[in-house]
């Protein structure tokens, strides 16, 4: 979905601030609402296919890699197996990565913002006809809406088409390093 707006509210729901999303932006292009699965999907439904230029990527699970080196285009594993040959790496290995300081060549560790993110997904059919939801806004229009509320923040927005209703609670966190939950109701 095109988001058409931002928006920031108290959380007694009133509005403060309304960003207008509908205007192409610098960069030429909508701001989108989609479900992180569904983009993941995409993507790894185009690596793979047959149907591109080049030959299909393989994607490798349960493959940890241990170091890389990008000029080569290779990688390590920790099972001793080095793979050979690559255009393009993809080190999804989260906020403890092990390459971050191998790409980035230096000595970093992921930086504590102190605040920690906690996701839900609701299915937008389960709060559609809520009617203390519905005063404050209705769960399927591309809207995103941020609620303030002292140091938290409440991030929502419709996904997967306005079939689902996500919300990420941004809570202050100095004991981690801005680990994410992740809920599905």
């Amino acid at each position: 979905m095109i988001d058409k707006a931002f928006r920031i509210c108290s959380v007694d729901g009133k509005e403060h601030k309304r960003i207008n999303l509908t205007a192409k932006t610098e960069y030429g292009g909508d701001r989108m609402l989609y479900h992180r699965e569904d983009l993941h999907e995409v993507l790894k439904t185009a690596a793979t296919s047959v149907d591109g230029v080049g030959m299909p990527a393989e994607i490798r699970v349960q493959s940890r890699a241990v170091s890389c080196d990008c000029d080569a285009g290779s990688v390590v594993l920790e099972s001793g197996e080095q793979l050979k040959g690559f255009d393009l790496i993809i080190a999804a290995d989260g906020i403890r990565s092990k390459l971050r300081r191998i790409v980035l060549e230096e000595e970093s560790d992921p930086m504590p913002t102190g605040q920690s993110a906690y996701r839900m997904m609701i299915n937008a059919a389960d709060i559609e006809d809520d009617k203390e939801i519905l005063k404050f806004m209705d769960p399927r229009e591309p809207v995103t809406t941020m609620v303030m509320g002292h140091s938290n923040r409440l991030i929502m927005g419709p996904a997967r088409n306005g079939e689902l209703f996500s919300i990420v609670a941004m809570v202050p966190d100095s004991t981690s390093m801005s680990l994410s939950c992740a809920c599905f109701c």
